[in-house]
């Protein structure tokens, strides 16, 4: 049977938000410059996790622990709220 709550993009991460949830994850980090966007998976993910936009238009998912992903994501949080 398959899933279609999850979505396999380019081989590398399985794509997880509105109703999606991550299933494999990316074990390194993007060059910052390169990131466009960082939101946290749905709470009722499996595995909580981060995705990542690039400007190439790719999204990756980052585990919630993955230090870099949440560095990333607290740094976009501040860049929108000032």
């Amino acid at each position: 049977e398959r899933h279609e709550d999850s979505l396999l993009l380019s081989g590398a991460a399985a794509l997880c938000y509105l109703g999606r949830c991550c299933f494999e994850f990316r074990e390194k980090q993007l060059p910052p410059k390169r990131v466009t966007g960082i939101i946290r998976t749905h709470q009722r993910c499996q595995h909580q996790a981060f995705v990542v936009s690039t400007v190439a238009g790719r999204e990756f998912c980052f585990r919630d622990n993955f230090k870099w992903a949440v560095d990333t994501f607290n740094k976009f949080n501040l860049e929108e709220s000032s």
